[in-house]
């Protein structure tokens, strides 16, 4: 091993650095360095120090000693008490204290401006690399009084903090004041077993600069803030909030427990009145605040939330929409996994409140039905009217990029804007209104740029009829494990059945021929997107057709199609009525595939010609 007791005679050198180094040893030479005000180990791994290394050195300020994970400072006693006498001068350490935490009481940390300081583990380099952030992590069975020991005092100077104490029960163990935690930017708090709060209404008052609340396994949390008897004036607010993630909180309740104050409630509860069962609603709207909870949200992520019934709900949309301070707009992702109550992510008439989202994904949430629904709305059929005749004018989600679906087991539509619940009259009347009135429907998928679908096997189609002809951004399409469906573009609304075409209905004493709807409707559906550059189908075996043929001229920028393992796959071009006989030019088309399906007949039956100018040599088309 290389021996650097020779540096101990460099005695005016005041910096030394061994950072990533990789010495294993610090001898007791160094501790000759007497003017040394700057020492770097950091990432030293397994280092060893001898005895006495850190008495002598009386100008020492600066002090980084983090190592690899799992492969710290190798800390005896002595070493301690002796980085413990230093602390007194010390305005930079940065350390991890694995063993032996329980002397940590000892340090004081008077003039420390600048720390990384983890007690009974470690830090994650990946994770932790952030430079020139005060950092403050407790983990597990962290063996020291926190009334006692002096470490509360770096409270109001943390701006990363990570609990991981299973022992704690609120923030309260750190005595601390109203100006405790002021300048705080991330909170992470994980399995922390025995925690039903995080702070006092005095101190959640004081958190304007946190970015980032991670909340994570902490089986009896009940509410973020405790009601200390403090006086309220408006709302708590996190008016800096970027980022929030909950995971697995199953006895979270709200984000103040007393649900009778003028607080805006996260995670409201309320008793249905119509099932009776408790609803858990993350952010319900109250319309008697004036001020918006988290003004500057950015990401939303949510996981293993089983309780939950709704992320968003409000009794008035329109009067909210009206508040040009209102929440959500900064909005950019919002990703949720696995909160298997939800049945629909949130109202049509947010759509105004999201303008910058720019992905959305969701996966394994059993309940999930749909993902834009207007089913909890009062007024709905008044309030969609208004807002689909301001998208004439408005584009909504001009920034969205993705949107991605995985094991939604019940998802049967993704929702819109002007839109049916379903039923045949319903999509008959939102038809009629489209065709007559002038009210134009949106679908969430018509505005994105990427779609990815996997094993949704309620779905039987995926753009449905009203925004095939809107979808002027959609570059990738992806749809993969769909078991039940039945056409990747919708070209009918009744179930795409082939039912009696001719059949109409009686609407405000008169009649709509549906055959004429439709007509009207396959306009619309030769400007399929003129940007689609990838399709990949997958495994979704009642399906018959991709594309039908007058769908074929807004494809001229398509350059990979791939279809594999769809067991009913007959062609991948429909035959229409009236089609043109000159040729179709795939003029942009590298890539196609066409794998593993058994009952293909042909790519197209008609009498056209195709050209390929630009397909490559490899083409993959067998059964």
């Amino acid at each position: 091993m290389f021996d650097i007791s020779f540096v101990g005679d460099l005695v005016n050198l005041e910096v030394l650095s061994f950072a990533w180094c990789g010495i294993g040893k610090l001898p007791s030479a160094i501790g000759k360095l007497v003017k040394l005000k700057l020492l770097d180990l950091t990432r030293c791994q397994n280092l060893r120090i001898d005895n006495g290394v850190f008495k002598n050195l009386k100008n020492l300020e600066e002090l980084y000693m983090i190592g690899s994970f799992d492969e710290n400072v190798r800390f005896r006693e002595s070493n301690i008490k002796e980085v413990a006498m230093l602390s007194k001068q010390l305005f930079a350490l940065e350390v991890e204290f694995v063993e032996k935490e329980n002397l940590f009481e000892f340090f004081s940390f008077e003039k420390l401006d600048k720390f990384k300081i983890a007690i009974g583990g470690y830090f994650d380099y990946q994770l932790d690399n952030d430079s020139f952030v005060n950092k403050l992590k407790l983990v597990n069975h962290c063996n020291i009084d926190l009334h006692n020991c002096k470490i509360k005092k770096l409270c109001n100077k943390t701006e990363h903090l990570d609990l991981r104490l299973k022992d704690m029960i609120g923030l309260e163990e750190f005595h601390y004041d109203r100006h405790s935690f002021s300048y705080l930017k991330c909170l992470t708090v994980y399995d922390c077993s025995n925690m039903k709060y995080l702070f006092s209404v005095c101190v959640a008052n004081g958190l304007k600069k946190l970015e980032r609340l991670i909340i994570r396994k902490c089986p009896v949390l009940e509410a973020l803030i405790k009601n200390d008897g403090s006086e309220i004036n408006g709302v708590v607010e996190l008016p800096q909030l970027l980022q929030l993630e909950l995971y697995h909180l199953p006895n979270f309740r709200s984000i103040y427990p007393d649900t009778s104050s003028s607080m805006c409630a996260l995670f409201n509860s309320q008793r249905g009145e119509e099932d009776g069962n408790i609803h858990k609603v993350l952010f319900e709207i109250d319309l008697n605040n004036q001020q918006p909870l988290f003004p500057n949200l950015e990401k939303l992520r949510l996981l293993y939330m089983n309780d939950m019934s709704h992320v968003w709900k409000c009794n008035n949309w329109n009067k909210y929409l009206l508040i040009s301070y209102s929440s959500f707009h900064n909005l950019t992702s919002i990703e949720i996994y696995k909160c298997n109550k939800i049945k629909y992510l949130f109202s049509p008439l947010m759509a105004k409140l999201l303008s910058n989202l720019q992905s959305i994904e969701i996966r394994m949430c059993d309940d999930m039905e749909e993902v834009v629904s207007n089913r909890d709305d009062d007024n709905d059929d008044k309030d969609e009217e208004e807002m689909s005749c301001t998208s004439t004018t408005t584009t909504f989600f001009p920034h969205l990029q993705s949107l991605t679906f995985e094991d939604l087991t019940n998802l049967t539509r993704i929702g819109g804007g002007g839109q049916s619940n379903g039923t045949k009259t319903n999509v008959i009347h939102d038809q009629f209104k489209v065709s007559h009135v002038g009210v134009v429907s949106w679908c969430l998928c018509q505005f994105s740029k990427e779609i990815i679908i996997t094993s949704c096997n309620g779905l039987s189609s995926v753009i449905p009829l009203d925004a095939i002809g809107q979808m002027q951004k959609l570059e990738v399409l992806r749809v993969t494990h769909c078991e039940s469906l039945k056409e990747v573009f919708e070209s009918q609304y009744i179930n795409g059945n082939s039912g009696d075409s001719k059949s109409s209905i009686n609407i405000n004493k008169g009649s709509v021929d549906i055959d004429a709807i439709s007509r009207q409707s396959n306009i619309n559906m030769a400007r399929l997107s003129n940007k689609l550059k990838i399709l990949v189908i997958k495994s979704c075996n009642l399906l018959q057709h991709v594309f039908t043929f007058s769908m074929l001229e807004s494809l001229k920028h398509l350059e990979e199609l791939i279809i594999q393992d769809c067991k009913a796959m007959k062609v991948i071009v429909e035959k229409e009525n009236g089609e043109q006989t000159k040729d179709v030019d795939f003029r942009s088309l590298k890539f196609l595939t066409l794998q593993s399906l058994p009952n293909l007949e042909g790519f197209f039956l008609g009498m056209n010609n195709f050209k390929w100018p630009l397909l490559e040599k490899k083409m993959n088309a067998h059964k």
